[in-house]
């Protein structure tokens, strides 16, 4: 309850992907020129969005929500449920942009070879020219759209690479406990029977909404600052004395209360938090490029 993710839409990046002609031959994955359809628009109205001067125009942006509403469908979920979507769509194109920007302008290329080898993977991967050609149909791609984003998509990982190979294995890291109810009388409750000589874990197990820790006793396990999703309970958990609990602690879930069991100036992460930070630091750099930039949207 207290950990998690957001899950997102498969996209090119994250399904195998190839690009063949007509004839069944590879077509030379060389990106077209940047914004090529782009550069030359005149007309506001063909304008989308403008991202530190680069156009995204009408014409892309409803191509990507035609692929999204598609990949909404392959999924089983209706459009017309999802809200707003488009706007997701536009934001998501945003980023995209700033991303490859930011690659760029560090100096970040991407070698024919790479390229190539990278085609070759996902043309074996889904049989050749006749998958892929049932991958664009199914996924609304052209053939040229889809080398520009197949290029745009490496070019990103090559420069999110980097920023999460720099995130350190180790860290300060505690170790708590907390039981998660519902209002504050019970909250107040359970701390009478706390006072009076009850079990901690005991409690947890008998009245913690939590689901996922309640079986333990209400363990959080091990966890650097910036893993949990509940502030207020990493906050407090980092701050108090071994053994200390905590008074009640209102949060968007109810009210918690909490122990901390233990202290590690210096533990390997889990498999779980390494990943958490690496989203982190990923997310971090994007808001910073985003602060930065300048960026002008010319639809709802």
């Amino acid at each position: 309850m207290l950990i998690g993710c957001t899950p997102v839409l498969p996209d090119a990046q994250s399904v195998t992907l190839e690009a063949t002609g007509e004839s069944g031959v590879l077509v030379p994955l060389t990106k077209p020129s940047p914004q090529a359809s782009a550069t030359h628009v005149e007309d506001p109205s063909l304008v989308a969005a403008r991202v530190n001067g680069e156009v995204i125009t009408i014409h892309e942006y409803e191509r990507d929500v035609l692929r999204y509403e598609a990949g909404l469908e392959v999924l089983g979920w209706d459009p017309a449920t999802q809200g707003n979507y488009q706007v997701t769509v536009l934001e998501q194109m945003i980023n995209e942009c700033l991303i490859v920007q930011a690659a760029e302008s560090l100096g970040y290329k991407l070698e024919d070879s790479k390229l190539e080898a990278a085609l070759d993977e996902s043309v074996a991967a889904r049989g050749g020219a006749a998958g892929f050609n049932e991958w664009l149909e199914l996924n609304k791609y052209t053939r040229e759209e889809f080398l520009g984003d197949f290029h745009d998509q490496l070019l990103s990982s090559m420069v999110q690479e980097d920023i999460v190979s720099k995130v350190p294995q180790r860290a300060e890291q505690v170790r708590a406990r907390h039981i998660l109810v519902a209002t504050l009388d019970e909250a107040y409750g359970l701390i009478e029977e706390l006072d009076a000589g009850a079990d901690f874990a005991t409690l947890a197990i008998k009245h913690s909404l939590d689901h996922s820790t309640r079986i333990n006793g209400g363990d959080l396990g091990w966890f650097p600052t910036g893993f949990l999703t509940v502030p207020k309970l990493e906050l407090a958990a980092f701050t108090q004395e071994l053994n200390e609990r905590s008074g009640v602690i209102s949060t968007f879930l109810g009210f918690h209360l909490l122990e901390t069991l233990d202290r590690d100036p210096d533990r390997p992460l889990s498999p779980e938090a390494y990943l958490r930070l690496q989203q982190d630091a990923v997310e971090d750099w994007l808001v910073e490029l985003r602060d930065q930039a300048i960026i002008e949207r010319y639809i709802p």
